[in-house]
């Protein structure tokens, strides 16, 4: 514990037991957890976050739900559609800004809904590369349909939800 008074110029006062964590950090965690499935780290990062909207819905860095969804991760896609998740977002990937966390063929995303990564049969990006989805024919769908099923499952769970509640804006958001 620093006593105040006792930091140095620039240097802030940190008290015993509090948690720092920057908004890299918070990305960095949110990244690994859609990747891994870990929707217990997701509640935990974003249930009381005052960052919460930045954190879910980047406009230029891979949003926490284009990551689950890339990797097949139900249940934290079921989780981030629930917790208010944009699946409509495209985001703009700025090459040359400082990534949190390093993200393979992070321009897979560039310009692609959360929707379109998943059931898009093959897309060229803005950067004139193709990606296949992660469920196309070409690619896994053979090798995962029960992934693909629990993600359309978690859209049409949440859509339905959103029906039920005459929530008309995230209705939009999802189809």
């Amino acid at each position: 514990t620093v006593k105040p008074g006792d930091e140095e110029e620039g240097e802030e006062e940190v008290v015993e037991g509090e948690e720092v964590t920057t908004l890299a950090e918070k990305q960095s965690l949110l990244v690994l957890a859609a990747e891994h499935d870990r929707v217990d780290i997701l509640k935990a990062i974003l249930s009381d976050d005052q960052q919460r909207d930045i954190l879910i819905n980047p406009e230029n860095v891979p949003p926490p739900l284009h990551i689950a969804v890339s990797y097949g991760s139900v249940h934290a896609v079921t989780c981030l559609l629930r917790m208010g998740a944009n699946p409509a977002i495209r985001p703009k990937i700025d090459e040359h800004s400082q990534q949190t966390v390093e993200i393979p063929h992070v321009h897979r995303f560039q310009g692609r809904t959360a929707w379109e990564l998943a059931f898009d049969e093959t897309r060229t990006n803005d950067d004139g590369k193709s990606y296949s989805s992660l469920f196309s024919s070409s690619s896994s769908s053979k090798r995962f349909p029960s992934k693909r099923e629990g993600i359309r499952h978690a859209f049409t769970a949440e859509a339905l939800r959103c029906l039920g509640g005459d929530e008309v804006v995230r209705l939009q958001e999802l189809v």
